[in-house]
């Protein structure tokens, strides 16, 4: 066997056992157990969607990455909006049809290979995906490729620059199951900026109210009675420079009315 052909095998084993792991109840257990930090972080990334891409009625939004619908949701009640919603997880896509009441559509696939035409969407969201794929680079070239000049395009992904990272960087490696990798905030800045893409503003997303938990137990690392003072503090410190320190970053940019080359 050429080293060639033992990395193809490695990428399969790597991939199989992600889908396996990406199932609706992991998630929704993940994310609806009865944990304040976890409950603030959905509700603030369910905010965060709609804040920033500030659906209109009518527009056409892509979401990559839908999951089991923990954010659509949120979308397509903002506004009357057509949704597209896309997941390499067919149980995923089942499950997000399920919860979902509006004009949803579901699209198995993956970030890095979207079916759609170029400009085909208004708006794209991408929230907490990009740090599970092989490629973001390559990822990162189709959101802006399906998003028609002048749309706006949200994304979010993990900071390296959180003090939470290391601890959570060396948890992961135990888990051959999971790709998980933290980017610093530059990284997104410069490959939006030379696909076109104009970054607006960058929000932080939980510096402090961060619901990490103990490997193996499951009990939060952060004892819940500190949550409300957490809570308020978390919010107090997103803000500049502060927010280069948040968990996950929320990027906002808007694609510029000229096509730019893009190279992986």
């Amino acid at each position: 066997m050429t080293a060639e052909d033992r990395k193809s095998v490695r990428m399969t084993t790597r991939q199989v056992k992600q889908r396996e792991y990406w199932t609706p109840d992991y998630w929704r257990d993940y994310w609806e157990r009865e944990n304040p930090y976890r409950t603030y972080k959905l509700q603030r990334d369910r905010h965060l969607a709609v804040q920033l891409l500030r659906p209109l009625d009518g527009n056409r939004i892509l979401e990559v990455g839908c999951g089991y619908g923990r954010i659509s949701q949120a979308l397509l009640s903002s506004a009357s909006i057509r949704l597209v919603g896309v997941d390499f997880s067919e149980p995923m896509l089942k499950e997000c049809k399920k919860m979902v009441n509006g004009w949803f559509v579901a699209c198995l696939s993956d970030a890095a290979h979207l079916p759609f035409r170029n400009g085909s969407f208004d708006a794209v969201l991408c929230n907490g995906v990009l740090m599970h794929v092989e490629d973001q680079k390559l990822a990162m070239i189709e959101l802006c490729r399906v998003l028609r000049p002048g749309g706006r395009l949200v994304l979010s992904s993990n900071n390296l620059l959180s003090p939470f990272a290391v601890p959570v960087i060396l948890w992961i490696r135990l888990k051959s199951r999971v790709r998980q990798v933290f980017k610093p905030p530059w990284f997104y800045y410069g490959h939006l900026a030379k696909l076109g893409i104009k970054v607006r503003c960058m929000v932080g997303d939980t510096l402090l109210a961060m619901g990490v938990t103990i490997p193996g137990v499951g009990v939060s690392m952060i004892p819940h009675i500190l949550f409300p003072a957490l809570r308020v503090l978390d919010r107090w410190v997103d803000r500049p420079p502060l927010n280069y320190l948040a968990y996950e970053n929320w990027f906002l940019g808007v694609k510029d009315n000229q096509e730019t080359e893009a190279k992986p």
